[in-house]
């Protein structure tokens, strides 16, 4: 399993510690789904691409890997399209594939 350390290692340290700042909160969950979307939105790209997948998003075909790594510097989207847009590209999925990633990992 990515742990948490893999990403913290590329993020800058003020990120890493607003991330943190936001898990520990006591906010709803889409609230901070929300801050931490702002946050990432805040990073360079070449800061995003050198950011693991989480190793069940690995399963994925390499297309809708790539189709995510976009999705991820779009800068524009709010939370709610950009889950919106994820739901989209999952939906792409063949059912081959679908069966193939673990169980919990789709809606």
């Amino acid at each position: 399993m990515t742990d948490t350390w893999s990403v913290k290692r590329v993020l800058p340290p003020a990120t890493a510690q607003e991330l943190e700042s936001v898990a520990r909160s006591r906010l709803p969950p889409l609230a901070k789904a929300e801050k931490a979307n702002d946050i990432m939105n805040k990073l360079p790209d070449s800061i995003l691409d050198k950011i693991p997948f989480p190793p069940p998003m690995l399963r994925l075909p390499q297309r809708i890997q790539n189709q995510f790594r976009v999705l991820g510097r779009n800068h524009a989207l709010t939370f709610q399209q950009r889950a919106q847009e994820a739901e989209r590209i999952l939906a792409t999925l063949t059912p081959q594939e679908r069966a193939s990633l673990p169980k919990g990992l789709l809606p």
